[in-house]
């Protein structure tokens, strides 16, 4: 029942801004969840491009959570200046 409430959640407001948080409080992962894991993962690593990257494709014009958007312009901040541009995509 649970999956279905959020499944239902997703595809009748794909752009509610909470719908990853719901998820989880409900046990759920989403795929946004496992690249937001990913990146935090490439940025403890020192790979920064590819976690500014990664951060980019979970938030990728979704609401994004003050959490993910700090962690997205810490990642920016420690990537060299040429892959800088994306910093208007948060």
């Amino acid at each position: 029942m649970r999956s279905s409430i959020c499944s239902a959640l997703r595809e009748a407001a794909p752009q509610y801004p909470n719908i990853d948080e719901l998820g989880r409080r409900l046990g759920e992962t989403s795929p946004r969840d496992q690249t937001v894991n990913d990146a935090g993962g490439s940025r403890q690593s020192g790979q920064t491009a590819s976690a500014v990257q990664e951060y980019q494709r979970a938030i990728d014009g979704k609401p994004a959570t003050p959490e993910l958007t700090l962690e997205y312009y810490q990642a920016l901040a420690a990537t060299p200046p040429r892959l800088g541009s994306g910093a208007s995509r948060a």
